[in-house]
């Protein structure tokens, strides 16, 4: 059996387990109404567990693998080494600036928003050609800039 076979029939058990486990949620309320169905549904649940844990202590033979897992599989089995191995770290990073991203995406989308507002507040309530208003609306105009480009105002 290959390690990918092995693997489907790991995820194919879970999917199945986690039915069972929905469902056993699910008549935990009945279970003193149908105490026979939901003690099949709990033996169901931990058939699965088994057959998942006889396939984790499935022996596979170390004859095929390149030179370099076998190196690795030294390591792990000694206690040394990484407890996390390099895909996972890989994907957390890429998640990490990802999430950065879609924040900074975020928060510009919202700067915008405010500066716009700003805009048309200015233009509601300041009068078009009055005394002093020039100075208001410059001071109005800066906070848009700030509001806009916080790292580049003055």
């Amino acid at each position: 059996m290959k390690l990918r076979e092995m693997i489907g029939l790991i995820d194919s058990i879970k999917k199945d387990m986690s039915y069972t486990r929905s469902l056993q949620e699910r008549w935990q309320k009945e279970k003193k109404r149908f105490p026979i169905l939901y003690a099949s549904i709990e033996k169901q649940t931990e058939f699965f567990k088994k057959q998942i844990e006889a396939l984790f202590d499935a022996e596979i033979t170390e004859g095929g693998l390149d030179e370099y897992i076998r190196d690795r599989l030294a390591v792990l089995r000694s206690g040394g080494g990484e407890q996390t191995s390099t895909i996972e770290l890989q994907t957390l990073e890429e998640a990490a600036r990802e999430a950065e991203t879609l924040s900074k995406k975020r928060e510009d989308e919202q700067s915008k928003q405010l500066a716009q507002k700003v805009k048309e507040k200015m233009e509601t309530h300041l009068p078009k050609n009055a005394k002093g208003v020039e100075k208001v609306r410059e001071l109005g105009e800066e906070v848009v800039k700030q509001i806009e480009n916080p790292k580049g105002a003055k």
